[in-house]
């Protein structure tokens, strides 16, 4: 009975929530690594990203603002489950999930820019993302508000 209490107290509602639920909320970049190309290494661009709050809203609208030039940036963003089964020699099937991520914002006469994230991983406090371009890559460590 004890290690069942400690199980249950290890875990929050939170972690039962779907996906697309836990990127809800606004969220402040922490991290930001870019690798400019396959065999180059990784790069911390953090202050490139420093200024900007992301918020994803339980309607589907995804909304950008920078703390310093409260520069806003609006759109809609919404979360897709990729599902990877696997088969061995004795169909014995193992299922993967991955989610991606995708919004668009865009000023108010500004153009579209449009985001593709592959999500590592949200908690409570932390979303981890990777964004491919071609050769190059950004990841994403980003803080709960």
């Amino acid at each position: 009975m004890l290690s069942l209490m400690l199980v249950w107290t290890g875990c929050t509602k939170y972690s039962f929530q779907p996906m697309h639920r836990k990127v809800v909320g606004t969220w402040s970049f922490e991290k930001v690594k870019h690798r400019p190309g396959f065999l180059q290494g990784s790069m911390d661009v953090t202050k490139n990203f420093s200024s900007w709050e992301f918020t994803f809203l339980d309607n589907g609208i995804a909304e950008a603002y920078n703390i310093n030039t409260r520069e806003t940036k609006s759109g809609k963003w919404q979360m897709e489950e990729y599902i990877d089964t696997y088969y061995d020699e004795d169909g014995t099937s193992t299922s993967r999930s991955e989610y991606v991520l995708r919004f668009y914002l865009r000023e108010s006469r500004g153009a579209e820019e449009n985001y593709v994230w592959n999500i590592g991983s949200i908690t409570a406090k932390r979303l981890r993302a990777s964004e491919y371009m071609g050769n190059e890559t950004y990841t994403y460590v980003m803080a709960r508000r």
